[in-house]
């Protein structure tokens, strides 16, 4: 599997709920699923997020959020990494090899 993460965090301090914002009428993260969709499956893409809008706004697309992010996670000082380790994770647990990660960053 190539693993399509979009890092989503609900606790933006810039633009506050910047993912969920309209941008000419629909949410900013649309875009990136979007595009995200011209080149991958469903399958592959994954939305990491901690904030219940978000994944509510990402599942109106018909793509289903298969966790939410822990807290921790979700800070100021996580990291891309962590971030990354946490999805592979996720998958391998439930028998997913994940032999190549893509990080969508918007």
């Amino acid at each position: 599997m190539i693993l399509v993460l979009i890092p989503a965090r609900g606790g933006s301090k810039g633009i506050p709920k910047k993912n969920i914002k309209l941008m000419n009428g629909k949410p900013l993260i649309n875009y990136t699923i979007e595009a995200a969709r011209k080149c991958f499956s469903d399958d592959d893409i994954c939305v990491s997020t901690d904030s219940d809008e978000i994944i509510s706004v990402v599942e109106e697309t018909g793509l289903k959020v298969p966790f939410k992010r822990p807290d921790i996670l979700a800070s100021d000082t996580a990291t891309s990494e962590s971030i990354i380790h946490h999805a592979i994770e996720f998958y391998q647990a439930k028998g997913v090899n994940v032999e190549h990660y893509m990080l969508y960053i918007y």
